[in-house]
């Protein structure tokens, strides 16, 4: 769970202390301070309505064939258990490609499950965010 402090924590790194003299005024001044409490105010904010950005896996709106996101799976009736994982909806045509047992050319339809087509079993809702790309030793974001 992401504390409180783990959130003000971010706030301070984005927006650091930027203390000076005021010129306006003989006190001294953080100018960041508004900035770290608007950052506050909409992390609080999405935090607050997190639940309202999961999408029913089994809706009308669904993410595009082959793409990664996150899903929530329910593998038991008890919906106290859920579990996170990534997940994608394998494209129905399937694929042509070298049989690594055979060595042929084969064509290959993948398993689906659910309404949506998933590549998992039991996923309940899954989230439309963008995840970062995988990045190698040295690179930069």
């Amino acid at each position: 769970m992401i504390t409180e402090e783990r959130i003000k924590f971010a706030a301070f790194e984005a927006f650091p202390e930027n203390i000076c003299y005021s010129t306006i005024s003989d006190i001294m001044h953080d100018y960041n301070a508004e900035h770290r409490r608007i950052w506050l105010s909409g992390a609080e904010w999405v935090f607050k309505n997190l639940q309202n950005f999961w999408i029913d896996a089994h809706g009308k709106d669904l993410p595009e064939y082959d793409e990664e996101v996150i899903v929530l799976i329910q593998d038991w009736d008890d919906e106290d258990y859920t579990r996170v994982a990534f997940g994608h909806r394998p494209n129905p045509k399937g694929w042509t490609g070298k049989s690594l047992s055979t060595g042929k050319i084969e064509h290959f339809t993948p398993k689906t499950f659910g309404k949506g087509g998933w590549n998992l079993a039991n996923i309940k809702y899954w989230l439309n965010v963008k995840l970062p790309k995988n990045l190698k030793d040295g690179e930069k974001k």
